[in-house]
């Protein structure tokens, strides 16, 4: 059997606009058709799905406390979750505090502390002798000398 279709305007069915289709065609029409509306669907939860993921720039600039069990616990600040994490600061981002390895930080411009607190002298290295060594002199470098130290 064939089905009659055309426009379904105010006007009813324009002679026209009118086609024969048969049962087959008919059907093929039909899936397609579900299957765009799936597809449509599909896609409009995912797009609702990312819309929940996105977050203003006031939520990005919030600081939240930290839900780790960890030296940072309890904390709040600010968090950069990748491997080779970076702050640069200044207009033209001269100073840069960098993750360059596991436990590592490189900072590169002029750094000046008020107090710097270590455990012991053996913790501060330079180059690659520690402190206590250079006070001891007990470290050479590459070409032999000691370090001198003034006071």
């Amino acid at each position: 059997s064939a089905v009659l279709l055309g426009c379904l305007g105010g006007g009813g069915i324009a002679p026209a606009a009118a086609a024969v289709v048969d049962d087959g065609d008919l059907k093929l029409l039909l899936q397609e058709m579900a299957a765009l509306r799936t597809a449509s669907l599909g896609q409009q939860k995912q797009m609702a799905q990312l819309q929940d993921m996105l977050l203003t720039d006031e939520q990005r600039r919030q600081l939240t406390a930290s839900n780790e069990p960890s030296a940072t616990a309890g904390a709040s600040g600010v968090r950069i979750l990748t491997e080779r994490a970076m702050v640069a600061l200044g207009p033209e981002s001269d100073i840069v505090f960098r993750r360059v390895a596991n436990m590592t930080s490189h900072i590169s411009g002029e750094t000046q502390f008020d107090k710097v607190r270590v455990n012991s002298t053996d913790d501060v290295l330079i180059g690659d002798c520690t402190l206590t060594q250079i006070l001891d002199r007990e470290c050479t470098t590459a070409s032999g000398t000691y370090y001198t130290t003034t006071t």
